[in-house]
C-alpha cells in the first residue's frame, strides 16, 4: 500500500510535534547560530525547521515531495523557504548549507546513497549532516505505538533501514566524524485522537481489524488515567571535513569511543559499529561486543567517579582524554593488583 501524504497533511499538522531532545541535539551538535544556513529534507509541515528558526534565528529552507505538506508549512511561516523536491536530487549549488538534516524520513528515501552524497555536496566545509531515525530496538519498544498496535513492528522493520547500513552509506558518501546516539523523551499520553486519526503512517499499513483492536485497548486504558509513554530516536551524524584543514579524523580510537559512549550514555547498546580497514562501517561481532559490554559494566560497578568523568568528557567531545582514561582503567581492572 502506497501512502498519499498530501491526504495526511492535515493530520500531521494537527498532531505531530517536535521531539525536544532531537531539537536540542540539532542545535548543539549542528552548531546552529543566527548565521547558519539550514536545509531540512522531507520537512513535512515544517515542525523542526520552524523550531530551529525560532530558537536560533537561522536561515531555513525545507524540501518535500508532498505539495500538501508544503502548503501547511508555508501557511505557518513566511520566514522560511519551502520548495517541492526530492532528497536524492537537491537543487542547490555546492557550499549552500551548514547543516542538512532529516527527521523520520530516511525510510521513505528510495536511493539513500544518492541522498547522502547530495547532502555532502551542498554542505560547506565543516558542515554537518544528521538523519534522525529509528533502530530495531526502538521499533520493538515504542510505547504506546508498538504496545497497542504490535502489528506495526513488522511493518516498520520492513520499512526502516538498519542503523549499521546507514552508517556504512554515510562513510561511503565521504562523511567523517560519524557517530550515532539515542535520545528519549518521557511523557504522559492523555488523548487517543492522534491514533484515531492515524497520524502515524504505520497505522495505515496494518489490517483494519488490528487497528480497531488496538484503539479499543488504548481507549480502555486511557479511561483509567494517563499512559506513561516514551519517545525514542537515534541521531546519525557526519561531517564534511576539509581534508587540508582536518586531516584524518577517523580511526580505531574514535570508533571505540563511539561504541563505549553509546553504552555509557544510553545504558544499552542499541547498535554497535566500527570502521573496517577498507573504510566501510560494519557491525561488531557478538563475542567482541559482549566483551566490550562486560568491560564497561565492570568499569561502572567499580569506578563510579571515573564513569562520571567519562560522561562529562564525552559531552564536551574530549576524545583523546576519554580514550586514554578508559584504556588505563580497563588495564587496571585486568591487573591482579586491582582485584
Amino acid at each position: 500500500m502506497r501512502i498519499n501524504y498530501d491526504h495526511l497533511a492535515a493530520e500531521y499538522a494537527r498532531h505531530r510535534r517536535v521531539h525536544p531532545e532531537v531539537l536540542k541535539d540539532l542545535v548543539a551538535a549542528g552548531h546552529i547560530k543566527s548565521s547558519s544556513r539550514v536545509l531540512e529534507a522531507g520537512c513535512g509541515t515544517g515542525n523542526y525547521l520552524l523550531a530551529l528558526r525560532e530558537s536560533a534565528g537561522c536561515t531555513c529552507c525545507g524540501i518535500d515531495p508532498s505539495e500538501g505538506m508544503l502548503e501547511k508549512a508555508r501557511s505557518r511561516s513566511a520566514s522560511a523557504r519551502f520548495v517541492q523536491g526530492q532528497a536524492e536530487r537537491l537543487d542547490f549549488p555546492p557550499d549552500s548549507f551548514d547543516l542538512v538534516f532529516s527527521v523520520d524520513v530516511i525510510h521513505h528515501v528510495r536511493d539513500r546513497q544518492a541522498y547522502f552524497s547530495e547532502a555532502r555536496r551542498v554542505l560547506s566545509a565543516g558542515g554537518r549532516f544528521c538523519t534522525v531515525t529509528d533502530s530495531e530496538w526502538i521499533i520493538r519498544h515504542r510505547r504506546p505505538l508498538t504496545a497497542y498496535f504490535p502489528e506495526t513492528a513488522a511493518v516498520e522493520l520492513g520499512r526502516y533501514p538498519p542503523v549499521p547500513d546507514l552508517l556504512a552509506l554515510l562513510a561511503r558518501a565521504g562523511f567523517q566524524q560519524i557517530e550515532a546516539r539515542q535520545v528519549e523523551f518521557p511523557y504522559l499520553l492523555t488523548d487517543a485522537q492522534p491514533y484515531r486519526d492515524k497520524a502515524f503512517s504505520s497505522l495505515h499499513l496494518i489490517p483494519e481489524e488490528a487497528f480497531k483492536k488496538g484503539i479499543a485497548h488504548l481507549e480502555q486504558d486511557l479511561a483509567q488515567g494517563p499512559i506513561a509513554s516514551v519517545s525514542y530516536y537515534v541521531l546519525l551524524w557526519g561531517t564534511k571535513c576539509d581534508e587540508h584543514e582536518y586531516g584524518d579524523v577517523g580511526g580505531e580510537d574514535l570508533d571505540s569511543l563511539q561504541r563505549n559512549a553509546a553504552v555509557l550514555r544510553d545504558g544499552f547498546p542499541y547498535e554497535q559499529f566500527r570502521r573496517s580497514t577498507n573504510g566501510t562501517v560494519e557491525p561488531v561481532a557478538s563475542d567482541e561486543l559482549a566483551k566490550q559490554q562486560a568491560e564497561v559494566r565492570e568499569i561502572e560497578s567499580g569506578f563510579v567517579p571515573f564513569v562520571k568523568a567519562v560522561r562529562a568528557a564525552i559531552e564536551t567531545n574530549s576524545v583523546e582524554n576519554v580514550m586514554g582514561e578508559l584504556r588505563r582503567e580497563v588495564r587496571a581492572l585486568k591487573s591482579p593488583k586491582a582485584r
